[in-house]
């Protein structure tokens, strides 16, 4: 039986022809072997297939699949019911993010699609590109995520994403990263540094900071998080004596919309061999990765670096990590940070921090809620991430 693959950056898809059955992989390649998800169409519900056999290929690219790209800032993309633009428009819209399959040709920029993975219509019809703006884009135009799928990215630089957390800058986040990378080694790592979307007034959310968190902030004046906390309590406390109350209701504000955006940049400037965040970056990496394993979609990175991460504390969104999640992660955490007993002892979750994940790695110091820098244990946890970083590459 021959079978069509076709790869995006976080999605690989499996076509037997004739009867069009489409899985998705939620494992990496283990050599001529592919773990696979079922994800639409007859056949396992998960299991393992060979790409060749024998020296005949079984496997080749599909130029059917597709993902939606655009409509980020709309809350995704028009749907209508027939290719005309005049036809009726559909209650719902294409998440940006979905993949579909193609049903018919592409006629005058105009796609037939059935939905395969995402929210959105079953079928419909949407624009392909529209003002030079692509809004879809075939599979086969981005590479995978994961290093162990791509047989040259052995040779090429680590590519490192690296969260800040709330009330910071990407400025902040470079700073703090500056001893793992250099216990990595010069230009072995290609770094991308990012910031939240909600931005703070420069003179109120500076108050806050130490001198040298203003000094770093100053030149762009900007700080962000990457969302707001509702503390549904009547009480004047502080923030910090809220989030440790179990009986305060938190709510997360727009969790679905900031997952979408940095869903929507990992796709854009992927693809990532490891992800680290730093405190409230740490949630929004399980956020992210949390929303895609309810979609049967892996992590689009090998490697997850916490540091001075905690649970979410929204029981609305529970449910994202009721089974532990088959990841690799390593969970840096201060003991004299306020947060310590709070992330690794669960406090208002059902759940700790680090477990989450499968297998956790946890890496403690005696500093407070900080990257480790006091010796020598801040060079021997940097020596170990180095070490695991080099790991997860060769694999």
């Amino acid at each position: 039986m021959l079978l069509t693959v076709a790869y995006s950056h976080v999605w690989w898809g499996y076509l037997p022809l004739p009867s069009l059955t489409l899985w998705h992989l939620s494992k990496s390649q283990d050599g001529d072997r592919l773990q696979y998800k079922l994800l639409d169409g007859d056949g396992p519900l998960t299991g393992w297939i060979s790409l060749t056999t024998q020296g005949r290929q079984l496997v080749v690219l599909s130029e059917k699949v597709w993902i939606a790209c655009g409509g980020l800032e709309k809350g995704g993309l028009l749907v209508r019911e027939g290719s005309e633009l005049t036809s009726s428009l559909m209650p719902d819209r294409l998440g940006t993010g979905a993949v579909v399959t193609e049903l018919d040709p592409i006629a005058d920029g105009r796609l037939h699609y059935k939905l395969l993975s995402g929210n959105g219509p079953a079928t419909g019809w949407v624009t392909v590109a529209a003002q030079g703006k692509e809004l879809m884009r075939r599979t086969q135009e981005r590479p995978s995520p994961s290093p162990g799928l791509q047989t040259d990215r052995k040779m090429s630089k680590i590519r490192i994403l690296a969260l800040a957390g709330s009330l910071t800058c990407k400025e902040m986040i470079k700073f703090q990263c500056g001893p793992l990378a250099a216990a990595l080694g010069k230009d072995v790592a290609e770094w991308t540094f990012a910031e939240g979307t909600v931005a703070h007034p420069f003179d109120v959310a500076s108050k806050s900071l130490t001198d040298f968190e203003r000094l770093v902030a100053g030149k762009r004046q900007q700080i962000s998080s990457w969302y707001i906390d509702i503390y549904h309590c009547e009480k004047e406390r502080s923030v910090t004596e809220k989030q440790f109350d179990k009986e305060v209701d938190v709510e997360s504000v727009a969790i679905s919309d900031k997952v979408a955006e940095l869903r929507q940049r990992v796709q854009e400037e992927g693809p990532f061999d490891v992800a680290l965040g730093f405190s409230q970056g740490c949630i929004m990496m399980h956020f992210l990765m949390g929303h895609l394993w309810q979609e049967g979609i892996a992590p689009p990175w090998k490697l997850s670096l916490f540091f001075e991460g905690m649970h979410i504390r929204d029981h609305r969104y529970a449910h994202l990590f009721e089974k532990p999640l088959d990841h690799r992660s390593i969970h840096i955490i201060g003991k004299a940070s306020p947060y310590y007993a709070y992330a690794r002892e669960g406090w208002c979750s059902k759940t700790k921090v680090e477990d989450y994940y499968l297998n956790p790695v946890v890496l403690t110091h005696e500093e407070g809620h900080c990257f480790p820098t006091m010796q020598p244990r801040a060079k021997e946890i940097y020596e170990i991430l180095r070490k695991e970083i080099k790991a997860t590459m060769e694999n």
